[in-house]
């Protein structure tokens, strides 16, 4: 949309490996006074190396379903925002036995 006007929140720097650095993130966001219309939360990592998010969580778990439920708990949606929340299908593929 060449209409389009990005904004961008000064000194906002966005880690979702790390849980302190999203708050961080979300509040830079909340003081920048910016509007929120739109938030597109995309968990798509998957399948990488075991790993750790700086608060010890398993990195995947972490950064695909903690970090974003922190970013949308933390940033003041209001009944106008539309929210598109993806994953990928992957779990469908894993070899499970229940």
């Amino acid at each position: 949309m060449p209409e389009a006007k990005l904004d961008v929140i000064p000194g906002g720097n966005l880690e979702m490996t790390d849980l302190s650095m999203c708050s961080d993130y979300v509040k830079a966001f909340q003081d920048s006074g910016i509007p929120l219309d739109v938030l597109v939360l995309n968990a798509g990592m998957v399948a990488g190396p075991l790993g750790r998010t700086a608060q010890g969580h398993e990195l995947m778990f972490g950064v695909n379903h903690l970090a974003h439920f922190l970013m949308q708990d933390g940033m003041g949606l209001h009944s106008s925002t539309s929210q598109l929340i993806l994953s990928r299908l992957w779990h469908s593929k894993l070899p499970l036995n229940d």
